[in-house]
């Protein structure tokens, strides 16, 4: 696979991550500030479904069925959520860490794209991705105190 495409589907394992781990964070709310927690979660795993969809149907068209395999997928998941699940802190950071991946995974591919066919088109998607991204970092930096 090209370049690209690894690199696109290195940002599809970051979303999927993402959902999982902000509706584990969702569940897992609990002390004094329970609800706004329980509310920030459930927007940032609400807002990756569609991001997931997405990011698929950009896979399909430029990779084809070979980019999106879930055993790849899978694999990918588990290294990325438990290294982010390993690290110390509360969920807020740790969800925190994991918005910064994806963002530098969203950069990555970004760079990549160069003169690649549909550049312009994957560059829109991804663009839309590091909006709601760096709407996250700013909700979670603000969860954290930072």
């Amino acid at each position: 696979m090209s370049p690209v495409v690894n690199a696109l589907i290195a940002v599809h394992v970051a979303l999927e991550v993402e959902q999982m781990l902000f509706h584990a964070y969702h569940w897992r709310s609990k002390g004094q500030d329970y609800y706004g927690d329980h509310l920030l979660y459930q927007r940032l795993y609400q807002d990756r479904a569609l991001e997931i969809d997405r990011i698929g149907e950009v896979l399909m068209a430029v990779g084809g069925p070979a980019s999106v395999v879930p055993s790849v997928t899978i694999t990918g998941m588990l290294d990325l959520s438990n290294r982010v699940e390993r690290s110390a802190g509360t969920d807020a950071q740790r969800a925190l860490l994991l918005v910064e991946e994806t963002l530098h995974r969203i950069n990555d591919a970004n760079s990549l794209l160069g003169k690649e066919p549909y550049a312009l088109a994957i560059n829109n998607v991804l663009a839309g991705f590091s909006d709601k991204h760096l709407e996250a970092l700013y909700l979670l930096k603000q969860r954290v105190g930072g």
